[in-house]
């Protein structure tokens, strides 16, 4: 194998369909909350939480992070993404709607949390191939700073 080969098998920013090159980043990011969404409205659906809040929550959860990543830049000048900023935003944001609409918000946050978690696990793949959080792809493999 030529160091040309190398980016066949080192992880790397993009990802190729065919001709189009894809940020994987932004793959994984939108496969995670795919699977957020999923898991919230299945496990839900199994714990007989009220399917219109169980949609109300995952949606919540995920309008939350544009607006917590964009106060978060009009504040420090700088875009910067924390899963666990998100995460706490979104949990708030929901106790405080369910809490205001007169449902339990235990059963939902506990939902939301397991969702949160298989998200992440997707998510940290799209920071490994984009090298931002969680290495980037060198000659030899993957380095840390």
């Amino acid at each position: 194998m030529s160091s040309n080969d190398l980016h066949y098998v080192v992880p790397g920013p993009t990802i190729r369909f065919g001709r189009k090159r894809v940020y994987a980043f932004q793959l994984y990011a939108g496969i995670g909350l795919a699977i957020w969404v999923a898991i919230n409205l299945t496990l839900g659906a199994l714990l007989n939480l009220p399917g219109k809040w169980s949609v109300v929550v995952a949606l919540l959860g995920l309008l939350v992070i544009p607006i917590i990543a964009m106060a978060e830049k009009i504040v420090s000048g700088a875009e910067d993404l924390c899963f666990y900023h998100h995460l706490i935003g979104g949990l708030t944001a929901n106790t405080i709607l369910l809490w205001m609409v007169g449902q339990p918000p235990l059963p939902f946050l506990d939902v939301m949390l397991l969702a949160a978690g298989a998200a992440r696990a997707v998510g940290y793949l799209g920071c490994f191939r984009a090298g931002c959080c969680h290495g980037r792809p060198s000659r030899w493999g993957v380095i840390y700073d």
